[in-house]
């Protein structure tokens, strides 16, 4: 019978390597993205401060000045509404780059259909696909569901968003208080 005896320094080996593997398993588990995409399922400690930034920065393009809306509700009770019914229907979605929010996409649900209320992309991190690949997570998601559409407002002077929704093949249904409406047939 052969017997393996182990030394010291190979045993301190071993369980170094456990326990950097450990540790890789225990990031990746806690932090790689969903769907190999970079898109993540909102986290209130990652995700809050840069989403309610990118409100502060930008509420005009995102909201109308006629609706009343506070970003911190949304994030709060995943609902764009004040409507206790309509609580934990919206869904947050962030596209991280290295663990970076860059990004980040509403979709608030409906029996019929759904409506993607918010595509926003910080503005050092625009023109790098992050919109659409967000655009790309919401159309897969939305189609797994079963939904046969999407609406999409944009502001109506927000060219390169509509020339993104265009080119996934959305089309205009209407125009209100400086908004373009959009639908996106899945």
């Amino acid at each position: 019978m052969h017997t393996h005896t182990f030394s010291h320094k190979s045993i301190r080996n071993i369980v170094g390597a456990v326990a950097v593997l450990s540790l890789s398993l225990f990031a990746w588990y806690h932090f790689a993205p969903t769907h190999g995409t970079g898109v993540v399922t909102y986290n209130t400690q990652r995700d809050r401060e840069f989403i309610l930034n990118e409100f502060k920065q930008n509420m005009y393009c995102l909201v109308s000045e006629k609706v009343s809306f506070s970003p911190e509700h949304m994030l709060d009770t995943r609902s764009s509404s004040q409507r206790a019914e309509d609580f934990e229907n919206a869904g947050i979605y962030v596209y991280c780059e290295a663990g970076v929010p860059v990004g980040f996409l509403v979709i608030h649900p409906t029996r019929e259909a759904s409506r993607i209320l918010f595509l926003e992309i910080a503005q050092e991190h625009r023109k790098k696909g992050y919109g659409r690949k967000l655009m790309n997570f919401a159309v897969d998601k939305l189609r797994r569901e079963g939904y046969a559409y999407t609406d999409i407002a944009t502001r109506i002077e927000n060219i390169p968003a509509q020339t993104l929704y265009r080119s996934l093949g959305a089309f205009e249904i209407d125009r209100y208080d400086g908004f373009l409406s959009m639908r996106l047939y899945l």
